[in-house]
């Protein structure tokens, strides 16, 4: 680079330099300075996950704190840079975010051995098995329903490498009793919490830089799919006092909703508490009173996810006094179009421009 700075003024100044060789030199210059200002990525290890890292130079060398930390977990059978990568990218084409250091990190999920699926925060098998159970219930009677989804569903299970259904004997009879069925803890997601505890607290303390550890609430977590609805669980898990900034939840699906319901009420209470009041030992900041803040994203058109688990989610997350913002996309299965993307963007902005981003939210749901 050096080199080239230094020889470019000869090149410009030389009356017998060809043209060529002066626009190699200057296409040459132009992408050795849009390389110097592409954010730095590197590999670590956080919570257990091999992870990609995304943040400015002075950031990543723990040089200075990040302005915000964005934390994104990909689908099921998937990869970071196959759905969540769009995120990152969308955010650094963003006017109004430029400027600001974000660091980025999109770990990997594990990949059960013996699977053909491929990677998974969690078993989702179970859930297979209680859709299908109570999609075929119309078709076949909810006895035999329950049957052949247990059967695929357990086939299901084989083919992820983990273990054989847990179902009940009881009848499906309608589709809310297969929700409720569909309650049960999956396999591997109490491991799952706590790395995604000891992630979030790694990567706040990497991107807070050689100080502190980066606060929660300027953390955004996020995901795709089965990744947004372990990102949304995660956020749900944290005390009080380390409540994160917001949650990306991109065309996820319920699950575990009484655990949800049951920390959404938890939540509540404790911020009905008097400042300085005393919560599992620890002193609660004013700051923890304010409620969770989601942005929900979904296509009309999905036949993986339907849009009616996005709408559950919605509904469970207002009554339980979060803070919801819902975007419905034409779409499918996906992260969505760009108008998805500056909705995202809009999201983090507000993450960062106020010291209550939840001040005044409308928790309304749009159509895009």
């Amino acid at each position: 680079m050096l080199r080239l700075l230094v020889a470019l003024p000869l090149v410009l100044t030389s009356p017998h330099a060809p043209e060529r060789a002066l626009l190699e030199s200057l296409d040459r210059l132009e992408s050795a300075v849009l390389e110097l200002e592409r954010p730095t990525s590197s590999q670590r290890t956080l919570g257990g996950y091999p992870s990609r890292v995304e943040a400015p130079p002075e950031v990543l060398a723990g040089e200075v704190p990040a302005d915000l930390l964005v934390v994104l977990l990909h689908g099921h059978s998937s990869k970071p840079e196959e759905d969540v990568g769009a995120v990152p990218e969308a955010l650094a084409r963003d006017e109004a975010l430029d400027g600001r250091r974000i660091m980025y990190v999109m770990p990997q999920a594990p990949t059960p051995k013996d699977s053909v699926f491929g990677a998974a925060w969690w078993d989702a098998s179970g859930m297979v098995a209680s859709r299908l159970s109570s999609g075929l219930a119309p078709l076949l009677g909810a006895g035999k329903a329950q049957q052949f989804g247990g059967m695929l569903g357990a086939f299901a299970h084989s083919l992820l490498g983990t273990s054989a259904l847990e179902r009940s004997e009881k009848e499906v009879t309608s589709e809310a009793e297969a929700e409720d069925e569909a309650e049960a803890e999956p396999q591997g997601l109490s491991t799952c919490r706590g790395r995604m505890s000891r992630l979030l607290s790694e990567a706040r303390q990497l991107a807070g830089g050689s100080g502190a550890a980066l606060p929660a609430e300027r953390v955004l977590v996020g995901g795709f799919s089965q990744g947004a609805m372990t990102a949304l669980d995660a956020a749900l898990q944290a005390e009080r006092t380390e409540q994160v900034g917001g949650v990306i939840f991109l065309s996820g699906a319920p699950f575990v909703t009484a655990q949800w319901k049951q920390r959404l009420r938890r939540a509540r209470a404790d911020a009905k508490r008097p400042a300085g009041s005393r919560l599992g030992g620890l002193e609660r900041r004013q700051r923890g009173a304010r409620p969770l803040r989601v942005l929900v994203a979904h296509g009309k058109e999905d036949a993986l996810l339907p849009v009616s688990g996005a709408q559950r989610v919605e509904t469970l997350l207002r009554e339980g006094g979060a803070c919801v913002q819902g975007v419905r996309h034409p779409g499918k299965h996906e992260i969505g179009g760009p108008a998805v993307l500056r909705a995202v963007a809009e999201f983090a902005r507000a993450t960062l421009e106020h010291d209550d981003p939840s001040s005044g939210c409308s928790s309304a749901t749009e159509s895009i």
